[in-house]
């Protein structure tokens, strides 16, 4: 039996600002505090057994309203009903669920780990099995020089290395999402191909602004810029409302580098 699409979704309010992760890599960042949510299918990240949740809260509104920082996991039962009928699965809320986060001299930060278990049958993501590498925030240098290479693919419109680059997270993706249209690597390839074709300008790669994290054990690379903002953000020349813009995660199989998300 193949394994559910489970979504997440996360809610930033104002004055809260927060960092969540799954099974330690990065789900939901931002630069600073304020509104913000985000969501989007998580199949990639999980794993079969017990899967971990991190939140780091780093401000909170004084008033500790609830809901300042929420994330939730959950399975779609029907698309047509409004609101969608959905199964959840995990999820957290600050600071209700956090009964000592609630006093109003309550400092932040705040750290919540919570875990859950999932049957995810026989999928086992491509970062399981990567090379356990150390690094420190400077990267290595053939990590670095993956960065760039991708990074030229861009500034170049070299849509076709770019894809090549690129084969193992759009062909992972789909993989890990098994039926779905939208997932199939041959359609996200067709989107770059489009986005490409609207000249997206990426402004030279400062490499010692870029700040190099070992996630997940050492397996996933994730490459982040120190000072906020994204690795790639290039918005494109023919219409500067579409934007390639993505911060980078990078595996390692067999010796070398590959980007996986």
């Amino acid at each position: 039996m193949e394994p559910s699409v489970i979504f997440y979704s996360v809610q930033v309010k104002a004055g809260a600002w927060a960092r969540v992760f799954l099974n330690d890599l990065p789900l939901h960042e931002q630069d600073a505090p304020g509104v913000d949510s985000h969501s989007s299918s998580i199949n990639e990240l999980l794993v079969h057994g017990e899967n971990t949740l991190t939140v780091e809260v780093l401000t909170a509104p004084p008033e500790r309203g609830p809901g300042a920082v929420s994330v939730h996991f959950y399975t779609v039962i029907d698309w047509t009903t409004k609101p969608m009928t959905i199964a959840p699965v995990h999820g957290f809320s600050f600071p209700e669920n956090a009964v000592e986060a609630m006093a109003p001299d309550r400092k932040v930060p705040y750290l919540h780990t919570s875990t859950f278990v999932l049957d995810r049958g026989g999928f086992v993501p491509a970062w399981i099995g990567a090379d356990i590498v150390d690094f420190d925030c400077g990267g290595t240098p053939e990590l670095r020089a993956a960065v760039l290479e991708l990074h030229l693919c861009v500034e170049q419109l070299d849509i076709d290395r770019f894809l090549e680059l690129s084969e193992l997270r759009l062909s992972e993706y789909e993989r890990a999402h098994p039926g779905i249209p939208p997932a199939r690597a041959d359609t996200r390839r067709d989107a770059l191909r489009e986005l490409f074709s609207y000249k997206p300008k990426i402004p030279p790669l400062e490499m010692d602004s870029l700040h190099f994290e070992p996630r997940a054990g050492g397996r996933v690379a994730y490459v982040r810029r120190a000072g906020g903002g994204y690795v790639l953000n290039a918005p494109t020349e023919r219409d500067p409302r579409r934007r390639l813009k993505a911060n980078l995660l990078f595996i390692r199989r067999q010796g070398t580098w590959n980007i996986w998300g």
